[in-house]
């Protein structure tokens, strides 16, 4: 299991399988690889190089953000489908 606070570029798999991303061939933490990947984010903005990360669409993937006019945590309808833990 990986729980990601706040990162979006340093966790986007497009760096590395993506050659038309402008952060093609950035290092990154490839956290896609884990069983279990939940992301906690402000927003569900692209990060500082602009980019749609397609970690927050793969299955097995869970987000949830808060916003300042909704500082409680709550899932993001443009992650992947509700994780299921057991």
């Amino acid at each position: 299991m990986v729980l990601v606070i706040g990162a979006n570029d340093i966790v986007n798999p497009g760096a590395l399988d993506d050659p038309t991303s402008s952060i093609y061939g950035m290092p990154v933490l490839e956290v896609w690889k884990a069983k279990l990947t939940v992301v906690f984010k402000r927003g569900m903005a692209a990060g500082y190089a602009g980019v749609e990360n397609p970690l927050f669409y793969l299955p097995g993937r869970g987000c949830s953000s808060a916003t300042p006019r909704s500082p409680s945590m709550r899932s993001s309808p443009r992650c992947a489908s509700s994780l299921e833990l057991r």
